[in-house]
């Protein structure tokens, strides 16, 4: 989890933290293990896909960037196997927005801004553009036997009864509101021998396939989705996912009923039917419920992403698309697996090397890259939560800390069943060694496995704090770090733990690290190292500045990482000057939450921003200079967010001046003032603490020499 600092106060400034050091060395972080997928707009599924049966998915994604290699994102993408090869088969840096799968090879992909229709008459292998649907914006598509509906923004409906070989306008009885003339048809489905339409003004119903519509309801609601569920005890039912919540009402009724009980995002995107339950997509969440629309409860475990634009389901699976990349399944709705090899927009929070593979802990599940971060495949199977904390091995034994519980692997993570006395438990980090698995907990202590994890023993003798924090191994001892009572070596006797503080003046401890010859902690002041024979705690701060919170620590012959909130920082001579090493960072991956060093690479984790890997080849010899001073103004936008209650708000000036940055709700009434004073050039960092208000959207405001920037951020308790 992301450790945004431990200060609990409403406001905390740290500028030029370290002495930025100027380094002649060519470093920079590219990103590692990228999404071959990307942003995910629509899905669709055949009947096999999710089983053993060889269907295929196909994924549709938005254009707005560019992958590794240079090519445009955006396209048609399609796995045979379950996500574990994504290949591009078609409409490359298209924005894709719908999809739909036929009978005997027939697929139809529509696409935004012009782009037209496609078809497929080989499964989604390859893909031809309709000529008479070129320059629309296509944006649903249904199939009823040999018929093809096509629904386009401002262009009306059209219908094919030769399976997209020729077409014609279908949208008599249809009432618009654009300037064209024309409807905007937003949603399609087929129930039996009825089309169901949704548009930007309601709904619209044909009986004769498509040669004829009549008004159906939800006048003046824009309806983004549509779900035919039944026949069932309650006979056929059709759901509408409308910017008002969700609508049902049965086959042929023109009489919606809203059923949002519990739903607390109504903008809803999308609907889908798996084993009788019912699921809504929205920006903020996805949601499910088992009484028909009834009553909803968020069904987000496993789902890095809140923002699940596209859902797809067959009679046994169902697929969700996040708009920040990838696609998720399902058999139940409450398991989800990554399938697809991105975790580019993940928090990570540890990594860990078995030696001839490198395994991350990241808020979206296990993931592992054989091949030194250049790809990264998921191995989450059976972690019924993905919020992964931490990772050790025990021998062939693999063990995953979450938020809500502990899980072990044999089988190099393929698969994970829980530890039944540890379900409950919030694992905040592990360690191994010899033969002993060690469990930190965030608020319950340590707890201690001598039998390969099957069962555990409390272990919180001599300990004065049960919030743990982090663990390292020095010499065959372990040393664990806790939140406000300092380090503690176990002795294994009575009592297990003793504090090794002497010289350590902050015992907020984040993270340990160890090389053998000394030992590292980093804490909400800064970095201290000592000794491994004789602990003796040293501040290694540059010329005694304060430093940030340290998020985490690598360290591998001369180099020393340290990742905070405002990007990873290096030393190569134990903390005596520091480098700030933000090249090929984005702002929005600056704050780093995981470190390791592997072979001639450095590998970073950031908060929502993936893993990063720069090669130790490029650093050449550091020399101490003045602080650099940022080329522009900018606000980047806070994080966490959605937050509770408390956030981190960075920015960076190009010059010294007089500064706002102030706190405003909805309504635009000021909440907080967090600066209002002269500020030196550099790169600043506030923490933003919203105990006393409300849930709800809030907007900060940064003013400074006639720059100004607005940003929005979601309180969520």
């Amino acid at each position: 989890m992301f450790r945004a600092g431990l200060v609990v106060i409403a406001l905390v400034v740290c500028s030029s933290v370290f002495g930025f050091a100027q380094s002649t060395a060519n470093f920079q972080w590219s990103r590692s293990g990228a999404s071959s997928i990307g942003a995910v707009n629509a899905l669709a599924m055949n009947p096999g896909a999710g089983t053993s049966a060889g269907g295929y998915i196909l994924a549709g994604t938005a254009n707005g960037g560019q992958f590794s290699d240079g090519s445009p994102t955006g396209g048609v993408f399609r796995t045979s196997d379950d996500g574990a090869t994504w290949t591009l088969t078609g409409l490359s840096g298209k924005w894709v927005q719908c999809l739909a799968i036929g009978s005997s090879g027939l697929a139809f992909a529509g696409a935004a801004i012009g782009a037209g229709l496609y078809v497929s008459t080989d499964s989604g292998n390859t893909w031809s553009a309709d000529s008479l649907l070129s320059g629309y914006s296509v944006q649903c598509v249904a199939i009823n036997g040999g018929t093809v509906f096509a629904g386009t923004y401002s262009n009306g409906l059209w219908v094919s009864s030769d399976e997209g070989k020729n077409w014609k306008a279908s949208d008599s009885g249809f009432v618009s509101y654009n300037a064209s003339g024309k409807p905007s048809v937003t949603a399609l489905a087929v129930n039996g021998g009825e089309i169901l339409a949704g548009t930007n003004a309601g709904m619209y119903l044909s009986t004769d396939n498509g040669l004829s519509w009549v008004r159906e309801g939800l006048d003046n609601q824009y309806v983004n989705s549509l779900a035919v569920q039944g026949p069932g005890t309650s006979g056929v039912r059709i759901f509408a996912g409308t910017n008002f919540g969700v609508f049902v009402a049965s086959g042929g009724d023109t009489n919606w009923t809203v059923v949002n009980t519990g739903l607390t995002d109504s903008s809803v995107t999308s609907i889908a039917v798996l084993d009788g339950k019912l699921y809504a997509s929205t920006e903020s969440g996805l949601f499910v419920s088992n009484d028909g629309g009834g009553n909803w409860t968020q069904a987000n475990v496993g789902l890095p992403f809140p923002d699940i634009p596209a859902l797809a389901s067959n009679d046994s699976t169902i697929v969700a698309g996040a708009a920040g990349s990838g696609v998720f399944l399902s058999h139940d709705g409450v398991d989800w697996l990554a399938i697809n090899s991105d975790v580019s927009g993940t928090t990570v929070d540890g990594f860990m090397s078995d030696g001839t593979a490198m395994y991350a802990a990241t808020s979206g599940g296990v993931y592992l890259s054989p091949d030194s971060g250049i790809s990264w495949s998921p191995r989450s199977n059976g972690l019924v939560n993905d919020q992964v904390t931490a990772l050790t091995m025990n021998g062939t034994s693999m063990f995953a800390g979450t938020t809500f519980g502990l899980y072990v692997s044999n089988d190099e993570g393929q698969s994970w069943t829980i530890v039944d006395s540890m379900s409950t438990k919030q694992v905040s980090a592990l360690v191994s060694n010899s033969g002993l698995v060690f469990a930190g907990t965030s608020s319950q202590g340590v707890f201690i496995s001598s039998d390969n994890g099957k069962t555990w023993t409390s272990a919180d003798s001599g300990l004065k704090s049960l919030a743990i924090t982090g663990f390292t191994i020095s010499g065959g001892t372990v040393l664990v770090g806790t939140n406000g009572q300092g380090v503690y070596s176990y002795t294994g006797g009575v009592p297990a733990w003793s504090a090794v503080n002497p010289g350590l003046t902050n015992t907020t401890i984040t993270c340990l690290a160890s090389n053998g010859t000394n030992i590292y902690a980093g804490t909400a002041g800064g970095p201290y190292t000592s000794g491994a024979s004789s602990i003796d705690w040293n501040p290694i701060t540059d010329s005694g500045r304060v430093a940030v919170s340290i998020n985490a620590i690598a360290v591998s012959g001369p180099y020393l990482f340290c990742g905070t909130n405002i990007g990873p920082y290096l030393s190569t001579d134990n903390g005596n000057t520091w480098e700030s090493m933000l090249t090929g960072l984005p702002l929005t991956s600056q704050g780093i939450t995981a470190l390791t060093i592997s072979g001639s690479n450095a590998f970073a984790g950031a908060y929502q921003g993936g893993v990063w890997v720069g090669s130790l080849s490029g650093i050449t010899a550091i020399d101490a200079h003045p602080s650099q001073v940022p080329e522009a103004f900018s606000l980047s936008q806070n994080y966490p967010n959605p937050f509770n209650p408390t956030t981190i708000i960075r920015y960076q000036l190009s010059a010294p001046g007089f500064v706002v940055l102030k706190v405003y709700d909805v309504l635009g009434r000021e909440v907080a003032a967090l600066v209002d004073g002269k500020e030196s050039a550099g790169m600043h960092e506030v923490q933003f603490n919203g105990a006393r208000l409300a849930s709800g959207v809030y907007f900060y405001r940064l003013a400074a020499a006639g720059f100004s920037e607005t940003k929005k951020m979601l309180l969520l308790k």
